[in-house]
């Protein structure tokens, strides 16, 4: 799903097994979304330097809270990839994703500062073997 503009909930979904050049299962741009209680997993991001197999946050700053990120792939930012982004992330888990370049869980870069409060980061593998990168 590409997420553009408008903020947007989503409330209790499954996104599962998809492909993209970026964002594998949710691609946020410009975006302050709500995201609770969603299951993202099996997602892939196929661009050789693609990021956020899971979620790829760029500019924006949602709300997250009790999504479970699991089993996706990129090659930087295997769950979860930010740029130039804030968001809140509450009981979240990211877990099982696997980066091929670095960041197998979530990666943070460019002025990104996210605020995470009781966030699981476990099992995640791959690229330089870091659960979050900064």
């Amino acid at each position: 799903m590409y997420l553009v503009g408008r903020a947007v909930t989503m409330t209790a979904n499954t996104v599962l097994s998809n492909t993209a050049m970026i964002g594998g299962g949710l691609y946020l741009e410009y975006n302050d979304a709500t995201l609770n209680r969603n299951t993202i997993s099996f997602n892939r991001a196929t661009l050789e330097n693609g990021e956020g197999g899971g979620i790829f946050v760029y500019n924006s700053d949602p709300t997250m809270d009790g999504n479970i990120i699991t089993f996706n792939y990129a090659a930087l930012g295997g769950g979860v990839s930010l740029f130039n982004s804030s968001p809140v992330m509450k009981n979240t888990v990211g877990a099982d994703n696997t980066g091929g370049i670095y960041c197998s869980g979530i990666s943070i870069r460019l002025h990104s500062s996210p605020n995470l409060y009781h966030t699981t980061i476990a099992r995640n593998q791959g690229g330089d073997g870091s659960g979050i990168s900064l």
